[in-house]
């Protein structure tokens, strides 16, 4: 079984949206966030949840395959170097 090693711990209420590539997609691709909306940023591992001002930064998150973060789980695909995330519901 994975583990998520962050700063929101697992009885935090979050809205955990798709993930982005980039800290700077984030905007573009959620322009009218709400508070407690939640995503991953794949180039620097980091998750990020908006509090009603801007998205902050709520930790580093370290993977182990199988791990979930909200309704996706996580797989580290060795061939290519790249997190898959799968939605669970």
């Amino acid at each position: 079984m994975g583990f998520i090693k962050n700063k929101f711990g697992s009885g935090a209420n979050l809205n955990f949206l798709e993930p982005v590539s980039t800290f700077s997609a984030i905007s573009t691709t959620y322009p009218n966030p709400k508070v407690k909306d939640s995503t991953f940023v794949l180039d620097n591992g980091t998750r990020y949840r908006y509090s009603g001002k801007e998205w902050e930064n709520i930790g580093q998150v370290v993977i182990d395959n199988g791990s979930v973060i909200g309704n996706y789980s996580i797989t580290y695909n060795t061939d290519n170097q790249t997190l898959d995330f799968k939605f669970i519901g």
